[in-house]
């Protein structure tokens, strides 16, 4: 199935029996075979082509079971819309694994194209939606990788570069009856 699309305006949607119940938001070279593969650039040939910074996004409510957004939320201009996107698109008891670089890391302030640093705190925030974050890891590099986690994520957020990134994961609320 390849649908394209360029702009989250569009009318159309797919119907949720044709979107496989795993997303890949801004899946790049990193095309999923059983996921529906997403990205605003053509060159990566994704199943559909949406920006992300027009809103609401192309699908249902409670669509995914799934979700990957993987070095995407830094790029939007209003992050707490894609958090509430994101909430309103995946499934409840659903997953949403999101993978950001480290806000005081080279890799954050080296890419123009990331408009907002991102921290795990921000899923805590007041206006992130109410979700539970299960998990969140952290990539440590140079002498970070010998340090506990704890320690090694306070000495990046004072001078930065021994955490390069991390990823939440998190668990939508059971739909309550």
């Amino acid at each position: 199935m390849v649908v394209r699309m360029h702009d989250c305006s569009v009318e159309r949607q797919l119907p949720a029996t044709e979107v496989p119940s795993r997303l890949n938001l801004g899946c790049g070279e990193d095309y999923r075979e059983q996921w529906h593969n997403v990205d605003i650039r053509s060159a990566v040939d994704p199943d559909e082509e949406v920006n992300l910074n027009v809103y609401p996004w192309p699908w249902d409510d409670d669509t995914f079971q799934l979700v990957l957004a993987r070095h995407v939320i830094e790029h939007l201009d209003d992050q707490y819309r894609a958090l509430d996107e994101l909430a309103r698109i995946t499934a409840a008891n659903g997953q949403i694994r999101i993978r950001c670089p480290h806000w005081n890391s080279a890799s954050q302030a080296i890419d123009p194209t990331h408009t907002t640093p991102v921290d795990p705190r921000t899923l805590r925030h007041a206006l992130a939606p109410d979700w539970n974050v299960e998990d969140v890891q952290y990539t440590r590099v140079r002498i970070g990788r010998l340090l506990p986690e704890r320690i090694a994520v306070w000495i990046a957020d004072m001078v930065g570069h021994v955490v390069t990134e991390w990823e939440a994961t998190i668990r939508l609320p059971k739909e309550t009856v």
